[in-house]
């Protein structure tokens, strides 16, 4: 009988497919993003703190083109060989590098010519178009516009630049203004300063990170004109309009206006205009604040709910991808639903990376999904790189990928009930460890603070926010359908809410909930080089880059000091500017006093946190000079000097009224003299009284002032004089007062955006 040889079978050769190795488990080789996402972040620090021009960076990026380009050509003829060859990929790099450095440097350190920089001092009218959502507060509305043109000289000139304005409120009213309103607005134009103390909020930086090169402020909201028109794309107008109404109208109509609505919109689309201060000071004290900024678990909602109601078509492949492409467009609507939230973008790009991976077949790992999506935002905008909501969700998301595996290892099978229930709440505290990890010296750099409570309130606080935002989606929906089975939604988000708002408000209260704690972003660095060698040191293969990363931080730790003038040591006394008020704060060095207070409550951690930012003793007492007894009453220090009180004695520092309007400051090493009026710089007597340093409030400085003040300083030689000008001092007199200040170099006035530091 004849035999079929059924080896081949008449089918053609088949090829032999080596063997599957799983890619390793440590290393960045499954890291890809992660190397191009290093070489970005350095190109964009370079490109916006360097001392070169923009040519310099064009041309390198030319010549670094130029060899990606020759690199390439010469692989293509080469298949055999490795595909880049090594110096390919370093040219790539480079290209990368510069690309991002001309990009940052661009956008960063350039303003348009003939600008509105030009009119700086002046009052102008300028039209154009609202850039992002504004944010409206009970003082006033802030908003980026977009000039198109402004009218000078009685005609209308075209006019390419971005401004900040600012609308003051002095009736509380609200505008009604939305991104894309084509409005006219009247102001006065200025030059954004630098931060009022040191470390603390900097509108010039702030300024150039949106892009903007001036300021307009605006007397209230009658020099605002709507023009009766948007500017928005026609996707915004088709879909985000439409759904970012529907939210908000739904809310306003099963929810009174109070805190539990404001708190709903913050959470739900990141809407936080009209939020009370004091439910935002609680979150903010306990460590719960990301939960007002929409963020990768309102991305995770949605996309359950997507998958649920269309899990059907993900049986086929094309079912899959079509179930892939609705996902991305319902996050693109809900991001810009959201306001175009650094978080939501983040979490919506990570998402699309993850869905897409697995749609396609390719094994999506979870970090390097997470760099892609930094990629592709600072593709867009590279200056959000120094966005600190950016910072603090890379940090949250990057601690819980890679502290959580570790921290909460799957469960085994069996156990019952109860080590099922500790198994969840075991997860739930360490990914609150994990996030708080990660987040944490990023919110120490920005904000001053750290909160002691923090891991104990984000369990209650996370797990209501997260059930309310589970009863709000599905009322959103059914809202549709019927509003009374949308209501039985809305009663159980009323309920989630206010449990929410109670943990925060209760953790709140609890004494040294937060306590005051800056870092650098030096300090910041040390901490995630120090958290990388942990990690290192956990994989025995990996021990010896433990030990190098950790050699890295002791040279951080040694030339940092050095190369930033090195440690220099407390000073005797320092000023501390809060609005139209200053505090004085005078040391020791065994321990401090501060002198006056903001009339704001939060004026005092200000204050604390200058003290420890300069590295001053503990305050002892407070001394009421130019504010009244209610303001110093109300600060938490041991002993109060106030108006009635002539002396005040500590073991180290003596503070002495010997007349009206005048106060002195005596310790070992300095002297300070506080007077309301050049009369005050005599005494009685016509004797003069002397002082290391001299704070003098003046509301005239005419022709005779200068005489008086000239001859004072000539005779007591002071180390430093400090001018503070009233508020009615007149304009001309003002200038007068400049131009002696800037004849004496024992002299200057005192400024709302730089400090007087007297070593």
């Amino acid at each position: 009988m004849k035999k079929k040889n059924i080896r081949n079978n008449g089918l053609g050769r088949v090829k032999i497919i080596r063997p599957f190795h799983a890619p390793p488990s440590s290393g960045l080789a499954p890291y890809p993003a992660l190397r191009l996402l290093a070489a970005v972040v350095a190109g964009i620090l370079a490109g916006t703190r360097h001392p070169f021009s923009l040519d310099i960076w064009i041309v390198a990026f030319s010549v670094a083109l130029a060899l990606t380009a020759i690199g390439l050509a010469l692989s293509f003829r080469r298949p055999s060989g490795r595909f880049p060859d090594p110096f390919t990929t370093i040219f790539y790099l480079a290209l990368v590098f510069t690309a991002f450095g001309a990009y940052g440097d661009f956008l960063f350190n350039h303003v348009p010519r003939r600008g509105l920089l030009e009119q700086a001092g002046s009052s102008v009218v300028v039209s154009g178009r609202i850039d992002g959502r504004p944010a409206v507060s009970s003082r006033g509305t802030a908003f980026v516009l977009d000039i198109s043109s402004i009218y000078a000289d009685g005609a209308e000139k075209a006019m390419h630049d971005r401004a900040s304005v600012y609308v003051r409120n002095p009736k509380a009213e609200v505008l009604p203004l939305r991104d894309g309103d084509l409005v006219l607005v009247r102001g006065a134009v200025g030059i954004p300063g630098g931060p009022a103390n040191r470390g603390e909020f900097d509108p010039h930086r702030r300024a150039r990170l949106q892009r903007v090169s001036a300021s307009i402020y605006c007397q209230g909201p009658w020099q605002i004109l709507h023009e009766g028109g948007r500017d928005i794309g026609t996707f915004d107008r088709l879909f985000v309009d439409p759904v970012h109404d529907y939210v908000i109208n739904t809310l306003g109509e099963f929810f009174p206006d109070g805190p539990r609505r404001q708190f709903m919109a913050g959470v739900l689309v990141g809407q936080r205009a009209g939020l009370d201060e004091d439910l935002g000071e609680a979150f903010q004290r306990t460590g719960t604040a990301h939960i007002l900024a929409v963020s990768g678990l309102h991305v995770g909602l949605i996309v359950l709910v997507v998958n649920l109601l269309l899990h059907r078509l993900r049986v086929t492949g094309p079912g899959r991808w079509a179930v892939f492409l609705l996902t991305a467009f319902v996050l693109i609507i809900y991001g810009s639903v959201a306001g175009g939230a650094p978080s939501v973008r983040r979490a919506s790009l990570m998402t699309m990376a993850l869905l897409g991976g697995g749609v396609s077949g390719r094994k999506a790992f979870p970090l390097n999904s997470l760099a892609l999506a930094d990629v592709l935002l600072l593709s867009f905008d590279p200056l959000e790189l120094f966005n600190p909501g950016f910072q603090m969700t890379n940090g949250a998301v990057a601690g819980i990928l890679l502290l959580l595996p570790r921290l909460h290892p799957p469960a085994g099978s069996g156990g019952g009930l109860l080590a099922g229930g500790w198994h969840a709440l075991r997860g739930s505290l360490s990914l609150t460890v994990a996030a708080t990890v990660g987040v944490a010296p990023v919110i120490a750099m920005y904000f001053g603070s750290v909160s002691i409570v923090g891991i104990a309130a984000n369990l209650p606080v996370v797990f209501f926010s997260s059930l309310m935002v589970y009863a709000l989606l599905p009322m959103l929906l059914v809202n549709l359908v019927s509003g009374p089975v949308a209501s039985l939604f809305a009663s159980s988000a009323v309920y989630f809410s206010g449990l929410a708002i109670d943990a925060a408000r209760w953790f709140s209260a609890v004494p040294f909930a937060s306590v005051p704690f800056s870092v650098g972003a030096a300090g910041a660095l040390v901490w995630y080089a120090l958290l990388a060698a942990l990690l290192l040191f956990m994989m025995s293969a990996r021990r010896a880059g433990a030990v190098l990363l950790l050699l890295a931080v002791a040279d951080i730790l040694v030339w940092v000091p050095l190369f930033s003038g090195g440690l220099a040591g407390p000073p005797s006394a320092v000023t501390v500017n809060l609005g139209r008020d200053v505090a004085m704060l005078f040391s020791s060095g065994r321990e401090s006093v501060m002198i006056d207070a903001g009339r704001d409550e939060r004026a005092f951690g200000r204050i604390a946190n200058q003290a420890q930012g300069y590295g001053l003793p503990p305050l002892s007492a407070a001394v009421a000079f130019a504010l009244k007894d209610s303001v110093i009453s109300r600060v938490p220090v041991a002993r109060l000097m106030l108006s009635a009180d002539s002396v005040l004695s500590l073991p180290s520092i003596v503070a002495f009224r010997p007349a009206g309007g005048v106060l002195r400051v005596w310790s070992r090493h300095r002297s300070l003299l506080m007077v309301k009026g050049l009369e005050g710089l005599f005494t009685s007597g016509g004797a003069l009284r002397r002082a290391d340093i001299a704070v003098v409030r003046l509301h005239r400085f005419r022709r005779k002032d200068e005489a008086a003040l000239s001859g004072w300083i000539g005779d007591v030689a002071p180390g430093s004089c400090i001018l503070i000008p009233g508020p009615l001092m007149p304009k001309k007199e003002r200038g007068f007062l400049g131009s002696f200040a800037r004849r004496n170099p024992r002299v200057q006035i005192r400024s709302k955006t730089a400090q007087a530091v007297f070593r």
